[in-house]
């Protein structure tokens, strides 16, 4: 399955009455194949939330130097054209940017086009992420948890940030995942280690049991370091 790692930002929360909705202020989609970003103007400053204004950052009258949505429209069909694979978007506490991409669609009439690249099945990581004890869940949170340092609350840089953690948080989701190579198996450490694995110099590995992390997650791993060390 290929992943496309997609956010955006936009000027007010997603309403199903389109006359109180806000509109997309940026969009940012991370594929194997290139990249897309682009900030979009609002047409319609009268839905204009300041409490939007103050999670992104971006001001009503910076945002009304954006391109026109038309013309981001038409930069977005070329970049979708040009995939010769289809994704399942992958997004933090996405459902805002699903409604909101599937509504900028329809009203540039691009929808077509996007749902040939573009599985309409999301993948959330927020769900997968509640089973780690958080404060809260905020994309920033989470990646600070893993040691990831991101511009959060920029569409780009929260795409980017989705796209590297998402690895720590597979074992998450599917504890019985089995993946072979090296990389992965060294992912799955790297996850394990904020609470339960020590591999020390002369390679002796100490397991703790400080967290309260997926018990069954940590189960399959170890069976794995068994396996790859040794150990009985």
């Amino acid at each position: 399955m290929l992943h496309a790692y997609i956010d955006t930002e936009y000027s007010n929360f997603f309403s199903y009455s389109e006359i109180k909705s806000g509109e997309i202020l940026q969009i940012a989609i991370i594929t194997d194949e290139g990249d897309f970003q682009s900030n979009v103007m609002p047409l319609r400053p009268e839905v204009w939330s300041k409490r939007a204004e103050e999670v992104h950052g971006i001001t009503l009258r910076e945002a009304q130097t954006f391109p026109h949505p038309k013309t981001v429209a038409g930069k977005l069909l070329e970049f979708l054209s040009s995939l010769r694979n289809v994704y399942t978007p992958v997004g933090w506490n996405c459902k805002g940017d699903h409604q909101h991409l599937q509504r900028f669609c329809g009203k540039e009439n691009i929808s077509h086009s996007w749902n040939l690249k573009m599985r309409d099945d999301w993948l959330d990581l927020i769900k997968d992420a509640r089973n780690i004890p958080l404060e809260n869940y905020q994309l920033e949170t989470v990646c600070k948890h893993f040691g990831i340092e991101e511009d959060f609350h920029d569409a780009l840089g929260d795409a980017r940030a989705t796209k590297v953690l998402h690895p720590h948080l597979k074992v998450l989701g599917n504890p019985q995942l089995e993946l072979t190579p090296e990389d992965d198996f060294e992912k799955r450490l790297l996850y394990l280690s904020n609470d339960y694995v020590e591999i020390a110099p002369q390679g002796h590995i100490r397991i703790t049991s400080r967290g309260t992390q997926n018990k069954e997650a940590l189960r399959v791993i170890l069976d794995e370091i068994a396996e790859r060390f040794y150990l009985s």
